[in-house]
């Protein structure tokens, strides 16, 4: 999906993320130019530089949080976390960003926000700044995306062993699927 030229904006701050270009430097590898705007400002820090790319797989990011607390940035060199009210970065675990281990999707759950990649789940706790993950095996799984429902995680993933699709509850405390 090509967003160049579209702007994520907030509902409830004036922050706005603006895809600029989508460009490949080289042999098929993608990542947009963007501008993070705070308060009509472009924002420009030791995490945001004019050399910060966002990745190209945009489809299931979610911009920001259900209260507007937090804003993801999906960086290609790794995810960062704006609090807004405390108006600070935070610089999520990279075990997502690896070979064969695309992103799928986010949520923002409450107090917590769900990364889904090809083969991981991250739970990141937006008060603590904790995360737990777990893997699945390359070659078994590919995740495709993470939904809530009635106030389940509903985790849909590809079987490679009969390439069926399913869609499994899944337990974050147990780290497991439930059924």
């Amino acid at each position: 999906m090509n967003k160049e030229g579209h702007i994520f904006i907030s509902k409830f701050n004036n922050i706005e993320l603006k895809l600029l270009q989508l460009e490949e430097p080289n042999y098929g590898r993608l990542h947009y130019n963007f501008h993070f705007m705070v308060e009509d400002i472009r924002v420009a820090n030791k995490y945001l530089s004019d050399y910060s790319r966002l990745i190209p797989e945009l489809e299931g990011y979610v911009f920001e949080s259900e209260n507007g607390d937090y804003i993801l940035l999906p960086l290609t060199s790794g995810f960062l976390l704006y609090e807004v009210r405390e108006k600070t970065y935070v610089e999520l675990p990279v075990n997502g960003l690896t070979p064969n281990n695309d992103f799928k999707n986010n949520l923002f759950v409450g107090d917590k926000l769900v990364m889904v990649y090809s083969r991981e789940v991250m739970i990141f706790d937006l008060e603590t700044h904790h995360s737990v993950s777990t893997s699945f095996p390359f070659g078994i799984y590919q995740l495709k995306s993470a939904t809530l429902k009635n106030g389940k995680l509903e985790i849909t993933y590809k079987s490679l062993k009969d390439y069926q699709t399913y869609t499994r509850e899944y337990c974050f405390e147990k780290m497991d699927f439930m059924n």
